[in-house]
């Protein structure tokens, strides 16, 4: 009899009919409004998701890095040979490192007037890179062959060696560990005697991994960068690897090697005596004397 069986109605609920039908109807029903509560509910994670995920990428492309701005105090001369690859003072003398394959050397300079005056050369199949001092020593990377050279700073003489378990490419002393990139994104936390890895910690941009800082200097909470082929130096926290500030040095660039991608920024050092900082770069004819401004 039609009054037995139950009518479909369009919105999947069930009409009058016998009373084995409705229960028969309850029970199929069940199922079907559970996947649809369960399909609302994942419909409507996924639109908290997408809305938070516009949300960050709308505050990365508004968000900035405070800008610090720099103060040229003095324009001194440099080698324009040399492929500088690290500085640091230590004591009243500048030391640096210059880099490529059958030409690398650790130097002795007066900083005020650009002499060398003393100079040791690395062996042919070394890369030089970057440069620390550290407790009454220097530290020199390489590049690609996992040692680096501790050296005596009077004499420029090699006293030991020690191996590095990745590539070297920035490296500076806080005074008690040292601070070393290897071309990624990660600045290292070394033992200063053992090169012992102490810790990783991300260097990350505006929450992004920041690759490719190079030359570095310590000086007290932070470490000083230049990133790679660009003219900007950063500041980084290092504690959490984020960057606090960036200064922008595209001023100081010489004309002669404005677009080049070998004669670019890459040395920077504090004078503990005046605060300033020395900045050079690969193949410059001109060292500067500046003060950093931190942003406002």
């Amino acid at each position: 009899m039609i009054a037995s069986q139950g009518v479909i109605q369009d919105d999947g609920g069930y009409g009058y009919g016998s009373s084995s039908a409705r229960r028969t109807a309850s029970r199929s029903s069940a199922p079907f409004a559970l996947k649809i509560a369960v399909h609302r509910i994942r419909a409507a994670l996924r639109l908290v998701l997408l809305l938070a995920l516009l949300l960050l990428v709308g505050t990365a492309c508004t968000a900035e890095v405070p800008q610090g701005t720099l103060e040229v105090v003095e324009i001194l001369p440099h080698d324009s040979t040399s492929y500088t690859q690290g500085l640091v003072m230590s004591g009243a003398d500048l030391f640096e490192s210059a880099g490529q394959y059958g030409r690398s050397t650790l130097r002795r300079v007066d900083p005020g007037s650009g002499e060398i005056r003393a100079v040791d050369s690395l062996q042919a199949d070394y890369f030089a890179e970057g440069l620390a001092a550290h407790d009454g020593r220097l530290v020199l990377l390489t590049w690609k062959e996992h040692v680096a050279f501790v050296y005596d700073p009077s004499t420029l003489g090699v006293v030991d060696t020690i191996p590095v378990d990745t590539f070297g490419w920035g490296l500076c002393s806080d005074g008690l560990n040292l601070y070393m990139t290897s071309g990624g994104s990660i600045l290292y936390r070394r033992d200063a005697r053992t090169f012992e890895r102490l810790e990783d910690i991300q260097i990350t941009r505006l929450g992004v991994p920041l690759w490719q800082v190079n030359e570095l200097e310590c000086v007290g909470d932070y470490v000083y960068g230049n990133v790679f082929q660009s003219t900007t130096i950063v500041q980084i926290d290092k504690a959490t690897g984020r960057v606090v500030a960036e200064y922008d040095a595209a001023s100081l660039v010489p004309p002669a090697h404005r677009g080049s991608p070998e004669a670019v920024l890459n040395g920077i050092a504090q004078d503990p005596a005046s605060g300033t900082f020395l900045l050079t770069g690969k193949l410059w004819p001109v060292m500067y004397r500046v003060r950093l401004f931190e942003p406002a």
